[in-house]
């Protein structure tokens, strides 16, 4: 609300078109109810369709702006058209954002010589979910099948930033003048280019209405369609996606078999030292708090009056604001029993790794569900409840299951996520089996050389036929 007041005064001093469309974009970080999603959805859309009838100027939509829709991903709905609608707007305030490098124009599948060049882009080449998520591909990638090079916008200096330096021999440190990170891309005259993730912040979301190479694919960094003209492939795996789900993306869905990463177990989950399993009632939701839809709050009641004695333990969010307004929705929405829900501080990586470890249940989130988190939490062997949803960005724990060949823990509805939650804290015999299925099935998610493999298929594929 203070947001919408802001935007309001600025539009009446100077209603610029960089301000006209942040004053759109604005959405609430924790929402109250599903009416307040849908509330929120029909101003941004009523107010991209005012700025599309509109004359509207851009030169640095990367300053003018600055920002993505990144809040929209998490209502649990069908983003395809905002998403569109989003991007056209840009195309017409910035006809220079759909720049095409020189090489692009005149690329012809199949007649290309020499091995793929091949350009991985990100903001999030350090330690971050990002380059956990995709190192392993990056890096496994057959060297002399594959002439790879990395792209940043990160500066971070950490070990995980060395990995992708001393790992890849070209490593290019982009600028942040859009126009000139374009030229540096472009001049490495690619035949694809793979965005780990679009849409988590503007620099390459920007970035990514170019044309830089022939052939340009994002993955599930950000889990939902970019709406973007010029992005060709969004690549997904079979095993999280639903039927008919092409349609919510304007890109061209590529399904490869199984799950489409290749994560090493998580070094801080490795370094925890051996324990005993004691059963007890210990829950833990560790997700960010904007994935908390209004949905999961009957979900999370359910599952506190079913367990009397049990309480659930969430985790501060990065503005001390967000958990205030997510304490006020659950008094307001669990008044019998969210006294019971508790909100610890922030963790470092080590004292969240031991939380994962220590919990009896983790709780996935439904509708925007955890990706490395529900990772770390398997690999510490703890059981993760997750209720799937209609897009991949709720299926990613039902993939990992699937991968695992196990599906104890897979709700089909609110009222057996809260059953199979209770089940975990009060049958010993059934936590045990499904903690024993885990360790079991951790080879099976971990190091997989096969999600490698089938990105290079689709390489030399896309090569040979566009």
């Amino acid at each position: 609300e203070a947001a919408h007041e802001a935007y309001a005064a600025a539009l009446h001093l100077r209603a610029d078109t960089g301000t006209r469309i942040r004053d759109a974009l604005v959405l609430p970080v924790i929402p109250n109810s599903r009416d307040h999603i849908a509330e929120s959805r029909g101003r941004l859309e009523e107010k991209l369709d005012a700025l599309a009838e509109d004359d509207l100027s851009l030169e640095d939509p990367l300053r003018e702006v600055g920002a993505t829709n990144f809040l929209l991903a998490y209502h649990g709905l069908d983003d395809k058209a905002i998403q569109e609608k989003i991007a056209q707007v840009y195309l017409k305030a910035c006809p220079a954002l759909a720049f095409e490098a020189p090489h692009a124009k005149d690329w012809m599948a199949g007649l290309e010589g020499g091995a793929p060049r091949i350009g991985f882009v990100s903001s999030f080449f350090n330690e971050h979910t990002i380059a956990k998520l995709n190192h392993g591909l990056i890096n496994g990638l057959p060297k002399a099948r594959f002439d790879v090079s990395v792209f940043s916008f990160s500066e971070v200096q950490d070990s995980w930033s060395d990995r992708f330096k001393s790992g890849t021999p070209n490593y290019v440190q982009l600028e942040k003048e859009l126009a000139a990170a374009q030229k540096q891309i472009a001049d490495a005259e690619l035949d694809i280019l793979y965005y780990t993730d679009i849409g988590m912040e503007p620099q390459t979301y920007f970035l990514s209405f170019a044309r830089l190479a022939p052939v340009q694919c994002v993955t599930w960094g950000h889990p939902v369609t970019t709406g973007i003209p010029n992005m060709d492939y969004f690549v997904s795996g079979a095993l999280t996606e639903p039927e008919n789900s092409s349609d919510a993306y304007s890109e061209k869905l590529l399904r490869l078999d199984g799950f489409s990463t290749c994560v090493a177990k998580p070094e801080e989950i490795a370094g925890l030292p051996d324990k005993d399993y004691s059963p007890g009632q210990r829950i833990v939701c560790p997700q960010s708090l904007f994935k908390y839809h209004p949905d999961f709050d009957a979900i999370l009641g359910g599952i506190l009056r079913s367990l009397p004695d049990a309480e659930i333990q969430l985790i501060d969010g990065s503005h001390p604001a967000w958990s205030a307004l997510l304490q006020k929705r659950l008094i307001r929405s669990l008044s019998d029993v969210s006294d019971r829900i508790q909100i610890l501080p922030r963790l470092n990586r080590e004292a969240f790794a031991e939380l994962l470890r220590a919990a009896d249940v983790i709780l996935d989130t439904p509708h925007f569900c955890g990706g490395m988190t529900t990772y770390q939490a398997l690999a510490a062997g703890t059981p993760v409840v997750t209720l799937p949803g209609d897009y991949m960005r709720g299926r990613l724990g039902l993939g990992l299951y699937r991968q695992m060949q196990m599906t104890d823990c897979v709700a089909e509805d609110a009222a057996d996520y809260v059953e199979i939650t209770k089940r975990l804290c009060s049958d010993v015999a059934f936590a045990k089996r499904v903690r024993a299925q885990i360790t079991e099935g951790q080879s099976n998610i971990f190091d997989n050389r096969a999600a490698i493999d089938r990105h290079a298929k689709f390489f030399e594929k896309v090569m040979f036929e566009g």
